[in-house]
């Protein structure tokens, strides 16, 4: 047992290039502000954000609402706070009590408009709080060179690894679930032109000459559950490979469908699946002199 704790030790402890989680922290609030900055162009901040007695659409009711304190601009106030704190963040100034407090500010957008709180807000919100235990703002960060710091360029790998185990849970039960929702069956619609079409979300023709290339869906669907199934490759060699089809199915959804931050959050992450590609880019000194 203690030598099988000590291997474990060891793996946790053993240092891993920082900057591709450098660049994450960088990467990963910007598609927070976006976000944002798409809802204000909309006009749609003060109608989600706002309760209904104050002249919005949010019909909240609950314990878990505990900015209310702050009167009825109270949702207004928390967006500013979360893009003032997601700028401090990808700048690396005062990283972690500016993730700590967007954080709690993006949990109570989420609470006042539930409808609008989507798996992959809370996944964004899981992986800002995993940067606080981290050192990422000790690399490419404003911070450092204000105060004359030197930078960092290896951490212990333990984070990243939660990171990446986070991302094969996110594809591995998206995967398990479209067994038996019909992405394999050979008769009908395929699922994925489905979703693809769906006048929600989807940005395809429903009766446009897309219908003509059902197999062609069908076979990319299938490919799809396929990818999710085979995320666990994210902890071998094969993690960039993997990561490429990753990066070709966000960008397909990304252009095909509109679900706001969803490809870019997630792609986002994708730095640290990149990280053993590593070019004359990357090629640094691990510690400075």
């Amino acid at each position: 047992m203690k030598v099988l704790w000590r291997r474990w030790v060891d793996a946790c402890a053993a240092p891993e290039d920082l900057r591709p989680l450098a660049l994450l922290r960088i990467l990963l609030p910007l598609c927070v502000l976006a976000d944002l900055l798409g809802l204000a162009r909309a006009d749609l901040l003060g109608a989600l954000f706002v309760l209904p007695q104050d002249g919005g659409l949010s019909a909240f009711v609950g314990e878990n609402w505990r900015a209310g304190f702050l009167g009825p601009d109270a949702g207004l106030i928390l967006v500013g706070l979360l893009a003032v704190c997601m700028v401090l963040v990808s700048l690396g100034l005062a990283t972690r009590p500016a993730a700590l407090l967007g954080v709690l500010a993006y949990a109570q957008l989420g609470n006042l408009y539930p409808p609008g709180d989507r798996a992959v807000d809370r996944l964004v919100r899981t992986v800002l709080l995993l940067l606080i235990f981290s050192q990422s703002h000790r690399c490419w960060s404003l911070g450092q060179r204000l105060w004359g710091r030197a930078s960092l360029y290896q951490a212990p790998r333990w984070l990243p690894q939660i990171i990446r185990l986070l991302l094969v849970i996110v594809y591995l039960s998206a995967g398990i679930n479209k067994l038996g929702a019909g992405w394999s069956t050979l008769s009908g619609p395929p699922v994925l032109w489905t979703i693809l079409a769906d006048p929600g979300a989807g940005t395809l023709d429903p009766d446009g000459p897309g219908r003509h290339l059902w197999p062609l869906f069908r076979v990319a669907g299938m490919g799809t559950v396929l990818f999710e199934l085979l995320s666990p490759l994210i902890f071998t060699r094969l993690a960039p490979i993997w990561a490429l089809g990753g990066l070709a199915l966000h960008l397909g959804i990304a252009f095909t469908m509109k679900l706001g931050m969803f490809s870019w959050g997630m792609l986002a992450l994708y730095p640290l699946l990149f990280a053993p590609w590593r070019g004359r880019l990357w090629e640094r000194p691990t510690q400075p002199g």
